[in-house]
């Protein structure tokens, strides 16, 4: 991970998750756009955000 440049996202930025584990605080997410392109498959628009403090992976999916 640290041969990516992460960028913060927007401080008040949350994904659209439903969590059932109350006891799990995500809250530090950024984006790269190396990472994105490294392990997101082209063909499906969107980008990925990484939560640096649990290591989740959330996919950004823009649909039309």
């Amino acid at each position: 991970m640290n041969k990516y440049e992460w960028q913060n996202m927007p401080f008040n930025w949350s994904p659209g998750l439903a969590i059932t584990n109350t006891g799990l605080l995500l809250s530090n997410w950024v984006q790269s756009a190396a990472f994105t392109k490294d392990f997101k498959p082209a063909d499906l628009p969107g980008e990925l955000c990484l939560e640096r403090s649990r290591g989740v992976v959330f996919f950004v999916i823009e649909i039309e």
